[in-house]
């Protein structure tokens, strides 16, 4: 969801690639400006999806990256 919703520069892809589509949790290691750029653009996608579904999930994935960086 990361790549497709939250745009990471291309430096931080290889990283989300790395675990791409593989089931459970999966610690990626990445700086807090970078952190808080996705959950931005995270956010910024949950308001521009049309499926309820789909924006519940973004917003869940946007409340785990916050809640990472406390």
């Amino acid at each position: 969801m990361i790549l497709q919703y939250g745009y990471p520069f291309p430096d931080q892809v290889p990283a989300f690639d790395a675990v791409a589509g593989k089931a459970g949790f999966h610690q990626v290691v990445i700086e807090r400006f970078w952190l808080e750029a996705l959950v931005g653009d995270l956010s910024r996608s949950t308001q521009e999806v049309s499926s309820t579904a789909l924006q519940e999930e973004l917003d869940a994935l946007c409340c785990t990256l916050e809640n990472a960086m406390r």
